[in-house]
C-alpha cells in the first residue's frame, strides 16, 4: 500500500512537470520614428487558450507606451508607442507575452523593442 501512494504521487508530480512545461523564445526588432510619429504592433493567438502581455521594461520618454487587450477573448492585443515630444534618441521597451495552449505548455515570448527617434 505504501509503495502503491509512492508511485502514484511520483507519477502525479512527473504529470504536472510536464503539463506545465515552459517554452521561451525570444524577438528584437528596431524600429526608427520621428519624434512626431507613432508605432502599433499587433499581436495575435488563435491556437491558444490563454494569452496575456505585460511590459517588463517601460520606456522613458514616452507620451504612450501601453498594452491593449483589443478582443475580450484575449486573441487581439496591441502594443502602442508614441515618444514624448520633441525627444530624439534611444528607448528600449521589452515585452512579455504569457501563452497557454489547451494542453497546458506555457509559452513565454519576449519581445525586445529598440526605437531610434529623429528629429
Amino acid at each position: 500500500m505504501k509503495k502503491t501512494l509512492i508511485a502514484a504521487i511520483i507519477l502525479i508530480a512527473i504529470s504536472l512537470m510536464v503539463s506545465c512545461q515552459k517554452e521561451d523564445n525570444e524577438s528584437k526588432q528596431t524600429v526608427t520614428l520621428k519624434n512626431t510619429e507613432s508605432y502599433t504592433m499587433n499581436f495575435l493567438a488563435w491556437d491558444w487558450e490563454e494569452q496575456r502581455l505585460n511590459i517588463k521594461v517601460q520606456a522613458e520618454f514616452y507620451e504612450i507606451s501601453e498594452v491593449v487587450q483589443k478582443e475580450s477573448d484575449g486573441s487581439e492585443w496591441e502594443y502602442n508607442f508614441k515618444p514624448e515630444a520633441g525627444f530624439v534618441g534611444k528607448e528600449n521597451v521589452v515585452i512579455e507575452m504569457y501563452r497557454k495552449s489547451p494542453d497546458g505548455v506555457v509559452k513565454v515570448v519576449t519581445y525586445r523593442m529598440v526605437f531610434k527617434i529623429k528629429n
